[in-house]
């Protein structure tokens, strides 16, 4: 199993944007489409002035279940705890 930082070469505020990881975890898939190869999405993150990062994405086997991602209402998969 290989790990990927997908966002290495982002600017901090874009590498922290859930919109940002969807859109990267698609295009691999786009580019892998083997069912073999699996993409597992999880974002971390956290407010300056909070100590621990907590979860805002976590989707297992993202490629063979995608979720559905809309730009104009809150989308499911974000968690906004």
């Amino acid at each position: 199993m290989a790990t990927d930082d997908l966002r290495r070469g982002l600017p901090i505020r874009t590498a922290c944007d859930p919109a940002v990881a969807y859109s990267r975890a698609r295009t691999l898939c786009a580019h892998f489409p083997d069912p073999s190869y699996r993409v597992d999405l999880y974002l971390a993150s956290r407010r300056s002035s909070e100590p621990l990062l907590r979860f805002l994405v976590d989707l297992t086997d993202f490629c063979s279940h995608p979720p559905g991602s809309s730009g104009w209402r809150h989308n499911a998969w974000i968690s906004v705890n």
